[in-house]
């Protein structure tokens, strides 16, 4: 073999070799995309649990004072209901 087949196949091999880490490197880092994507779902996810907890609260209150409106709580504790009830209102908007 001559020296200018080595020296092409060489540079050929080098480029192949390049071209292939790069590709390797581009699909192992994450894309900006991808990462978008999975924050807005972990974010819906924390404010699913979020209403999830308020409804439990809100659920309590109802079993000890009496059913929706909670009319026989303390004024404290109606407030608290009221409160709770708004936010769930405003995290599912």
């Amino acid at each position: 073999m001559s020296a200018k087949v080595k020296t092409a196949l060489a540079i050929v091999i080098g480029f192949i070799s390049i071209i292939g880490s790069v590709a390797a490197y581009d699909a192992r880092v994450a894309k900006q995309c991808d990462l978008e994507m999975l924050s807005s779902r972990l974010e819906q996810k924390i404010i699913a649990d979020r209403i999830y907890q308020l409804q439990q609260r809100v659920w309590m209150l109802e079993d000890r004072f009496g059913g929706p409106g909670v009319p026989t709580a303390p004024p404290a504790v109606r407030k608290e209901y009221r409160h709770l009830l708004a936010e769930i209102e405003r995290l599912k908007k």
